[in-house]
């Protein structure tokens, strides 16, 4: 299940799978796959490991909400990606997000590095909601996000 303190005990677990699979990754597809695609199938994968609270859904056939803030081509690349796709026997829904109270309503919301200054408020915004956050920013942890994407050698 999501929850803030539990879940935040396996961060470097799923960090170091995260970093090894990104450092494979990019070296296996450098010339064939972009930034985006990558980090797309990434964030996809990760909502198959994680056991949102019931709660969280309105319903048992509600869908599951990738959220992206203002990221267009984040988010057209994680549609493709998603694309005739579920998660836990759910639709996946792909939506745009404009700030935090509106990224409460997600499952995982990816925040691009464009996004720093409001990262924090942002991050704040979703405290406690189950959401599992995911970004590109130096900083992203230390502001409170819960998965950063690193490249390594490129």
């Amino acid at each position: 299940m999501l929850r803030d303190a539990p879940f935040r005990s396996h961060l470097p677990t799923l960090a170091g799978v995260v970093l090894c699979g990104l450092c494979l990754t990019a070296g296996m597809f450098a010339q064939t796959l972009s930034d985006y695609q990558v980090k797309a199938a990434y964030v996809y994968n990760f909502a198959k490991f994680i056991e949102w609270p019931a709660q969280k859904f309105a319903s048992p056939t509600s869908p599951f909400r990738f959220c992206i803030l203002d990221d267009y081509s984040f988010e057209t690349e994680l549609n493709r990606i998603v694309k005739d796709k579920s998660v836990a026997g759910r639709p996946i829904e792909v939506r745009d997000v404009r700030d935090g109270p509106e990224s409460r309503n997600c499952h995982i919301l990816f925040v691009n590095a464009a996004q720093s200054k409001r990262l924090r408020v942002i991050v704040e915004a979703t405290r406690g909601a189950g959401v599992l956050s995911v970004g590109e920013t130096e900083d992203f942890i230390d502001q409170g996000g819960i998965v950063k994407f690193v490249a390594d050698n490129g």
